[in-house]
């Protein structure tokens, strides 16, 4: 619910357009948290905040006060996202903008390549689950898997049926260690 429609972001008032989401333009009512689980609420207004937080909890509804993380029953946290991999980062609602700069850290240092290689963990966890492989012998090839890192998928290989392999070329300047990217060192 919105009554100020110059506060409603143009992707809002788009995905209301095309039907993706009701939007009522008009000031909020305590009948509008009736059934409801969890409330957003999103206004410039600390006042309304403050009432719409405590009638969700006499209500029993959780609430999310934007930018006012007194007023939160839960937070959102900053997501990277690659395939089954999730790394969430959450400032419990103090420091947002500090979350998005580390998710955006994070992005760069777990690259795509992470989803593809958490299946193919998955994978081999399952068959060796299906296998019945004892449990100290299991953990001991995950952790082998995990340490090698992502790379080329263990079904890849050269042409003649061997096994292909992987050259890095690393730049560092004049040679100054501190001058290598966090992915060379790794790879180092």
């Amino acid at each position: 619910y919105s009554h100020q429609p110059a506060m409603t972001p143009p992707s809002v008032r788009q995905a209301a357009r095309d039907g993706k989401i009701v939007w009522e333009q008009r000031a909020f009512e305590p009948a509008d948290l009736t059934g409801a689980f969890l409330v957003i609420a999103a206004t410039p207004s600390r006042k309304l905040h403050e009432t719409i937080f405590a009638q969700a909890r006499r209500d029993g509804i959780l609430c999310n006060a934007v930018d006012e993380p007194e007023r939160c029953d839960f937070y959102y946290p900053a997501v990277v996202r690659r395939g089954p991999l999730q790394i969430a980062v959450s400032t419990s609602g103090h420091a947002p903008v500090l979350a998005s700069q580390i998710r955006k850290q994070l992005e760069a240092q777990f690259g795509p390549e992470y989803g593809p290689w958490t299946e193919e963990i998955g994978r081999a966890r399952s068959e060796m689950l299906a296998g019945n492989v004892p449990p100290q012998e299991r953990l001991e090839r995950l952790q082998e898997l995990c340490a090698a890192g992502p790379g080329p998928s263990s079904d890849a290989g050269a042409p003649d049926g061997s096994s292909a392999g992987k050259v890095y070329f690393v730049g560092a300047g004049p040679g100054d260690p501190d001058l290598l990217t966090r992915k060379a060192w790794k790879l180092l």
